[in-house]
């Protein structure tokens, strides 16, 4: 999977989480949001990306990465 891929996933999800009928559901997509941005950031730093610094996640998942 490439990095534009998990990009859209996590911005569909985002977006899915917005308009959730039910906190169950948002937070199941808030969840899956969260480890697209957890595979990103994880992306970013094995290519030496220099935005993987301003991708936004916590300090923790950053150091598993």
């Amino acid at each position: 999977m490439d990095l534009n891929e998990l990009y859209h996933q996590h911005q569909v999800a985002v977006m899915n989480a917005a308009g959730a009928t039910t906190r169950q559901l948002r937070e199941r997509l808030l969840h899956r949001a969260g480890r697209l941005a957890l595979d990103i950031a994880r992306f970013q730093h094995r290519s030496g990306a220099a935005a993987a610094s301003m991708w936004n996640v916590p300090l923790i998942a950053r150091s598993a990465a």
